[in-house]
């Protein structure tokens, strides 16, 4: 393997992993808004039942 060809490999690799960690950022991301959003939704219930209860 000549030097270029395994110095392009690296930068694809480099390329990859970066775009790998990013999106699993973002995965993360979207799944702390998630759950934030369903707590919400469940205490915006529960304060609903409540207020029907009293």
């Amino acid at each position: 393997m000549s030097f270029g060809a395994s110095a392009a490999m690296m930068g694809m690799m480099q390329t990859m992993v970066s775009t790998m960690i990013e999106a699993t950022m973002i995965q993360v991301m979207m799944s702390m808004i998630q759950s934030v959003c369903n707590i919400a939704k469940t205490g915006a219930q529960d304060t609903e039942e409540d207020s029907k209860k009293g």
